[in-house]
């Protein structure tokens, strides 16, 4: 949080109006799920959405009320008056932060481009325009090109960047939202008649705009809210287990020299990096004789722990005694950790599971990390040619080759790419992998990606 913003925050504590103003904001946001959960308090909220989840959409309303205006003639706001009171103690920095988050409203922005601890580029996907480039550091080690996210940019004068509150929305819910926002802002507009110029009509908009940060926050939460309750389809591996991750933490007795040994000499587990291992199965084809692989878990050996990575309980079950066995007097007793149905939050992390399933043509005994993402390139690339030719959903019901020679189909097919685009990208940061190339596709279907 900004420096500024904990000033604010603080100023805020001590002023009887802001803090009725700021109810009313939470109001805004908050109100209908509040009632309908029996939610009474900002406590009630962190308990309902667990801390983490909180922290993200909170921001979100406290800049809503920081860029709202409020009282009976609607000209007060909590910067302006801050920035007017004697004692704020700001320095010019912060003053500057303060003066470029006041104008500021919430959109709907998808990134066009990440230059990794530098910068993002975005769109605005609302109110159109070029794409701009946001000075950004930690974001672009979590998002991914084609991005959605509902977030604030500010004007600093030489360079632009995000305000605190930044929201991660779904491709479908970013592009339902973004147009139906900007009718609403056109249409409240629109009910000021032209000949009136008592108001500024850029006022009307900006105002009607500051009201998109609620509708946006509300969208999210929504969603968050339908991820927990929806019904996940069953996932197995390809041993036929029922997909649930599972994390085994065995505490450290003695030294670690023993453990890495242990490991070492045993050929089912190979070692990708130094204190890391992969759990493989080695099969021969029924028909083809040929040697394949599936990598079963993964093995992370840490100062005092040592954890083991599954995607099922057969399979937890399984490793666990193969190490205690080995392992006795080494390691203590066993803390599991896992997810009984896998909610759409561990969709990529599922996906990344069973896509390194793969089977390998090759004769080695041992695959090396370079080996291993070889065939998992290939076998995307397999994939990504059948899909060419398959009939999808969410295209309705046409293949991709079909649904290219029309305008909708062209448009539904550019949403969708960039979303399969993004859950690659992620699946690769997640792996410490390269992602998998999608030019080809997109050239393939002869579609922009730049097209919005």
């Amino acid at each position: 949080m900004h420096n500024a913003v904990k000033k604010l925050i603080d100023y805020m504590y001590q002023d009887n109006d802001a803090m009725q103003y700021h109810g009313l904001a939470m109001q805004t946001v908050f109100g209908d799920l509040a009632e309908e959960n029996g939610l009474n308090d900002i406590n009630d909220l962190n308990d309902f959405f667990g801390s983490e989840t909180f922290w993200m959409i909170y921001p979100v309303m406290l800049e809503f009320f920081f860029t709202n205006v409020y009282g009976q003639n609607g000209d007060w706001n909590i910067i302006d008056s801050f920035l007017t009171y004697p004692k704020n103690s700001l320095t010019k920095d912060e003053r500057v932060y303060l003066s470029a988050l006041r104008p500021s409203v919430m959109s709907v922005y998808e990134v066009t481009a990440i230059e990794p601890e530098k910068s993002l580029t975005v769109r605005d996907m609302i109110r159109g325009g070029e794409p701009v480039k946001i000075k950004e550091k930690s974001l672009t080690r979590y998002v991914s090109q084609w991005e959605c996210l509902g977030m604030r940019i500010l004007d600093m004068g030489d360079h632009l960047e995000f305000a605190g509150g930044v929201l991660r929305l779904e491709r479908g819910v970013a592009e339902e939202l973004a147009p139906w926002l900007k009718e609403m802002r056109d249409m409240t507009v629109a009910m000021f008649p032209l000949h009136d110029t008592s108001i500024p009509r850029e006022k009307i908009s900006h105002f009607a705009e500051v009201l998109w940060a609620p509708e946006i926050a509300l969208a999210w939460i929504e969603c968050l809210i339908e991820s927990k309750d929806r019904n996940t389809p069953q996932i197995h591996n390809k041993e036929g287990h029922a997909i649930s991750p599972v994390t085994i933490c065995f505490p450290i007795t003695k030294n670690h020299g023993d453990i890495a040994a242990f490991f070492n000499k045993h050929r089912e587990f190979q070692s990708e990096r130094s204190g890391e291992w992969v759990w493989l199965k080695k099969e021969r084809g029924e028909k083809n004789k040929k040697l394949s692989y599936t990598v079963r878990g993964d093995i992370v050996l840490h100062a005092d722990h040592l954890e083991l990575f599954v995607n099922s309980r057969e399979r937890a079950n399984i490793l666990e005694d193969i190490v205690s066995k080995g392992l006795v007097g080494i390691i203590g007793k066993p803390r599991w950790k896992y997810t009984d149905a896998p909610s759409a939050s561990v969709k990529s992390f599922l996906e990344g599971l069973k896509a390194r399933e793969v089977c390998s043509d090759e004769n080695e005994e041992n695959i090396s990390q370079e080996e291993m993402q070889a065939l998992i390139m290939e076998m995307k690339d397999d994939h990504y040619h059948q899909w060419l030719s398959s009939r999808i959903p969410a295209l309705e019901d046409k293949t991709p080759r079909m649904a290219k020679r029309s305008k909708k189909g062209q448009n539904q097919l550019v949403s969708l790419l960039k979303d399969m685009e993004n859950h690659e990208n992620h699946q690769a940061k997640a792996q410490g992998m390269k992602p998998y190339d999608m030019t080809w596709i997109w050239e393939e279907l002869g579609l922009d990606r730049n097209i919005a």
